[in-house]
């Protein structure tokens, strides 16, 4: 019979990892407030304060929905643990975590709109193509379908901008910055369960047995 992982060694791995995934998402939201600081402008320019919020819009639920999914599929986990599948889950919300970093880098005096959305765009394709391989690899495509489903169609709303940016002009940055935000907000909308799971009320109640004096009080009576 070959050996098994040590589930509690490999957990304690995992969550020293998540901390790690942690550090860059901060570091991402300190990119945007150094750039945001460094800006002199950013009080009179109303669409640069936009494209903060969805910056931030966006940064929440992504790290918010990693967290979880680390949670559920490897922490609460009781069986067997696959460090591979881990591995490729962490490297690559990592390589979204990073894209947010690169996101948050781009606040400041050379602010560029173009530039952020196509990094918004590559944002996700990354976690669009993550939540593909999680169905040969871990098998938790049905988990992680509201994020792939959400993001495709974000992507291809950005991708129509790109299209008819020509026609509307000014007006392709407008519409990004009401698409970001509802994406977001759609997220938790999908996936609030998942979000802030709930446990049934009758069921955590334990109960309560009789003390033994008790028991032994009603055979006497």
């Amino acid at each position: 019979m070959p050996a098994q992982y040590d589930s509690n060694k490999i957990k304690s791995s995992i969550r020293s990892l998540r901390e790690l995934y942690s550090g860059v998402f901060a570091l991402a939201l300190y990119e945007a407030i150094r750039g945001v600081a460094e800006t002199d402008h950013v009080l009179f320019s109303l669409q640069f304060r936009f494209f903060l919020v969805a910056f931030c819009a966006t940064l929440v639920p992504f790290y918010h929905g990693a967290m979880r999914y680390f949670e559920d599929s490897y922490l609460e986990n009781t069986s067997d643990l696959k460090p591979a599948y881990f591995l490729f889950d962490f490297l690559t919300l990592s390589t979204a975590a990073g894209s947010l970093v690169w996101l948050g880098a781009m606040f400041g005096t050379d602010f560029k709109q173009d530039y952020f959305i196509k990094v918004y765009a590559f944002l996700l394709v990354v976690d669009v193509l993550w939540g593909f391989m999680t169905q040969p690899l871990t098998h938790s495509l049905k988990k992680v379908m509201p994020w792939l489903l959400l993001n495709a169609i974000t992507f291809c709303a950005i991708g129509s901008l790109w299209y008819w940016g020509d026609l509307i002009h000014g007006r392709a940055i407008t519409i990004f910055l009401l698409i970001a935000p509802a994406r977001s907000i759609l997220d938790y909308v999908f996936n609030w369960k998942m979000y802030f799971p709930r446990v049934d009320a009758s069921a955590a109640v334990p109960t309560v047995l009789p003390a033994p004096q008790h028991i032994d009080q009603a055979r006497h009576g």
